[in-house]
């Protein structure tokens, strides 16, 4: 079990993640008033994100760590009984941007280049709005994808603006996308902490630095998410924005080669929450997103 007098955070072993976490343990350490926060527990660097997160579920939920610390669009859909998210941080820029060598935007970008995407839903979208541009499978992370550009395997890559700014380089961002262009999944941006059902101790702790708007942002995304998809796939991008007790809710569903793209939007108060929802999943699913979900599911898994 996780010792009493120091509470363990567990978080992923990539640059970004790392100093997420660490930026976590700063301000837990100055809201708790003197409690001892432990260096984190770094899980063992994986090719998917998603499996290195289910890795640091499972330290929170066998008692290992306290705290998990995960960028909320890699939370998976479903998670264990005996978690809960405790917390939302402020979320930081939700969008995806632009690496490349040629250093234009993506309406100038020359034919045929070869750009390194890591989201089948984001490489649908920049289909639909560059089906003449190489759009890449490719799930490394930062590091990678700059050694991949470095080395001339790729003409660019497609990053996440919060993973940039965490680890500093803005100044290679060549563009943001905006939803116009690439609606980001799920959560993208906003770093959750994860603790155990019923730990008084640690949800305490993290509610010191939850940011209610984020946190009703994040649950938003994810509850349409799961209303459209049971399991979360299906290239959905949304995007929450509340601003006090007014939010507005968009969605967006491009087919994997990018031939077919829907959207929507609708507004919203709090509490009418459940409600809004169903109302923009059955606008989506009677323009054919539901047709467009299935083409994901049926593309093999590697």
């Amino acid at each position: 079990m996780a010792k009493s007098t120091a509470m363990i955070i567990a978080g992923k072993a990539d640059s970004a993640s790392k100093a997420s976490t660490a930026s976590v343990i700063e301000a837990l350490g100055e809201s708790s008033g003197g409690m001892v926060f432990s260096d984190y527990v770094e899980t063992a660097a994986r090719s998917r994100p998603v499996t290195e997160t289910t890795v640091l579920l499972g330290l929170v939920s066998r008692g290992r760590a306290d705290i998990a610390v995960v960028e909320a669009g890699e939370l998976p859909l479903k998670f264990s009984r005996k978690l809960e998210i405790g917390a939302v941080l402020k979320r930081d820029n939700p969008f995806n941007v632009i690496i490349s060598n040629e250093e234009t935007i993506l309406d100038e970008l020359p034919p045929d280049i070869s750009i390194a995407v890591g989201d089948p839903g984001t490489k649908g979208q920049l289909l639909n709005y560059r089906d003449d541009i190489d759009f890449v499978d490719c799930d490394e992370d930062y590091a990678g994808l700059r050694e991949m550009l470095d080395r001339g395997e790729t003409g660019g890559f497609v990053a996440r603006a919060w993973e940039v700014e965490m680890l500093g380089r803005q100044d290679e961002v060549v563009e943001v996308f905006t939803s116009s262009i690439c609606m980001p999944p799920a959560g993208q941006g906003a770093v959750v902490l994860i603790v155990r059902a019923g730990d008084r101790k640690a949800a305490g702790v993290v509610r010191e630095i939850n940011h209610p708007a984020s946190l009703a942002e994040v649950v938003l995304e994810r509850t349409l998410l799961g209303a459209m998809s049971k399991d979360g796939k299906g290239g959905i991008g949304v995007l929450a924005e509340f601003e006090g007790d007014e939010f507005e809710l968009s969605a967006v569903i491009a087919s994997p080669d990018g031939s077919t793209k829907i959207a929507s939007e609708i507004h919203g108060w709090a509490g009418d929450e459940l409600k809004v929802v169903g109302s923009l999943v059955e606008d989506l699913l009677e323009k054919g997103g539901g047709e467009i979900i299935e083409m994901y599911r049926s593309i093999p898994e590697e």
